[in-house]
């Protein structure tokens, strides 16, 4: 497609710009659902290529899937456990970065009128700073990197619902 809107960098700051190049999105994406009992896995997988005159278009993973399995028992408990997976993508300066998992995994519980929950957001810690500094240069005039991956590492949350 010719034309097609993209953010680009001038300056400090970024705006967007039509391409002066082709830019060709070829990719799916698919989901599934299976139930047995009381667990249900839903899975998806997304293939993406994105091509900006024949070069793949940065910070765009080519593969991603993951899937979530839970444990419910209705009114009682919920119990949850996630995991997603990052291909590599390319930096803005071309550069590839690797590719990277995210897992969770949350417990709910309910007792009459109240629920307790507890969520375990990318409890292995998976964050860019793992991989490389969020910022390049002298200290005196830093630059910031290109974002590809989490950058809040693990997340507890915690909660009490009470139905009135």
């Amino acid at each position: 497609m010719k034309n097609s809107l993209i953010l680009e960098q001038k300056n400090q700051s970024y705006e967007f710009v039509n391409a002066d190049k082709t830019l060709n999105s070829v990719g799916f994406e698919t989901n599934l659902k299976l139930k047995y009992k009381d667990f249900t896995l839903f899975t998806n997988y997304a293939f993406n290529d994105v091509r900006l005159d024949k070069n793949q278009k940065s910070l765009t993973p080519k593969h991603s899937f993951g899937g979530v399995l839970m444990y419910e028992v209705e009114n009682n408990w919920r119990i949850g456990y996630e995991a997603y997976y990052k291909g590599s993508q390319l930096r803005n300066n071309g550069a590839k970065t690797p590719s990277f998992w995210t897992m969770g995994f949350m417990v709910m519980k309910t007792i009459d009128k109240i629920t307790l929950y507890v969520n375990f957001e990318n409890f292995t810690d998976t964050k860019q700073q793992n991989y490389q500094s969020m910022l390049e240069g002298p200290h005196n005039d830093p630059r910031f990197t290109d974002i590809w991956a989490p950058t809040d590492g693990f997340v507890l949350n915690t909660g009490i619902l009470i139905k009135l």
